[in-house]
């Protein structure tokens, strides 16, 4: 109850082992051989929004490093919590696309003022993504954006650096898999070198520098990438996240790439993308990632 499970309808066109077995089998409390990821990857119908795709991205190998099996009901069982989206969803999508289409604008030669940018953010603002949700939410999340497109702006004025990409897609190979991104921005130093950012919306409260290894993953995944793209062909600088919402003096969470590092880190995400192959999927329960989990309700390992 809650669930939903992609796919289960079409099972004329997928595998002999279909999602309906996995299905079944929980039910039924017996154990077919798993559905791996990218087995039977029929969709259901619902295009390039696929989860179980056959490719990988950052997101979901820290799926996968959290807890396997959270990662398996999600990307390869596809059972889907009826919140497949939500307003903090809906807010970091529009910062992104505001900043997106900014950061085009000056490519282009055109620098918006900040009262340009607040214009478009109240033309973009849609209530009706707020649906089922109080309109006191609603308000502290549009109040919240203003601020922190301000930051954006009095920090893209103050930088002295060039931006050369938006929103740059890659696809990388990585352990027999594609892995997918999208690079929030690239600059270029003065004296030539590159920068990657990656912006961030929420957790505005927290005074936190220190990026973690799930961070820092990230970050080495995207310079990889930025790598391995033909128009730039080496290693960025650094990485940084960028906190818009949080206080100055914690908003930027800057990381200096060591060529080293990055070959540890395509070493390990291979080892975990060996491991998806391999249907390596044990629950690793903890009270932390079980609290949060959409899926604790229906998993018998989880920690209540």
């Amino acid at each position: 109850d809650g669930f939903s499970f992609a796919g289960s309808s079409s099972s004329s066109s997928l595998s002999p082992h279909t999602i309906d077995d996995d299905v079944r089998s929980r039910l039924e409390r017996t154990k077919p051989e798993k559905l791996g990821f990218g087995d039977g990857s029929n969709n259901g119908g619902r295009g390039r929004d696929s989860t179980n795709d056959g490719h990988l991205s950052f997101s979901k190998f820290d799926k996968y490093i959290r807890c396997p099996k959270q990662f398996w009901y999600q990307h390869v069982l596809k059972a889907l919590p009826k919140r497949q989206t939500s307003p903090a969803m809906y807010k970091g999508s529009l910062f992104h696309k505001l900043v997106e289409e900014s950061g085009m604008r000056q490519i282009e030669g055109s620098v918006d003022t900040a009262e340009h940018l607040q214009d478009e953010f109240e033309k973009r603002w849609h209530s009706e993504n707020y649906l089922g949700h109080s309109s006191t939410k609603e308000r502290q999340d549009k109040q919240s954006l203003v601020p922190a497109l301000h930051t954006y702006w009095r920090w893209n004025e103050s930088n002295p650096n060039e931006i050369v990409a938006v929103e740059l897609p890659f696809a990388i190979n990585l352990g027999g898999f594609k892995v997918k991104g999208v690079i929030d921005r690239v600059e270029r130093t003065p004296d030539n070198k590159y920068v990657i950012i990656d912006y961030k919306t929420g957790s505005a409260k927290s005074k936190d520098k220190r990026i973690d290894d799930n961070g820092r993953l990230q970050l080495n995944l995207y310079s990889m990438a930025l790598r391995e793209n033909s128009d730039y062909g080496v290693l960025p600088a650094k990485a940084a996240y960028f906190y818009v919402e949080r206080r100055a003096g914690s908003q930027i969470f800057e990381h200096t790439i060591d060529p080293e590092k990055i070959d540890e880190t395509k070493a390990l995400l291979e080892g975990y993308a060996k491991s998806i192959r391999d249907k390596e999927f044990d629950a690793k329960p903890d009270l932390q990632t079980c609290k949060w989990c959409d899926y604790s309700d229906i998993c018998d390992e989880a920690v209540k």
